[in-house]
């Protein structure tokens, strides 16, 4: 997981960088046109790829998280129940963020 967690820091950090990237390009009086419509292109399957894996990476997470509730759950203390109450009103939270 905390590998996940760095990955998908720098996925973030990568989609930010390529959407200035495309704001650039567009923005540049230089370029014609075809050129632009070109690198736009580009830009926007790398966005496309990494949008992807970062839906990926918060699938799983969501996945463990859920896993860690059930395992949780499984151990029918009362104490326990009200940890999976939290833990699930969290993810939902986090769902809701969105």
């Amino acid at each position: 997981m905390p590998n996940d967690t760095a990955q998908l820091g720098i996925a973030r950090e990568r989609l930010a960088t390529l959407r200035g990237r495309v704001e650039d390009v567009v923005a540049d009086p230089s370029k014609p046109r075809r050129v632009k419509d070109m690198e736009l292109a580009g830009i926007r399957g790398m966005i496309e790829q990494i949008e992807a894996e970062v839906h990926r990476l918060e699938a799983r997470s969501i996945r463990e998280h859920v896993g860690e509730l059930r395992m949780e759950l499984a151990t029918g203390d009362a104490q326990a129940l009200t940890r999976v109450i939290g833990g699930t009103l969290d993810l939902v939270e986090r769902l809701a963020a969105r």
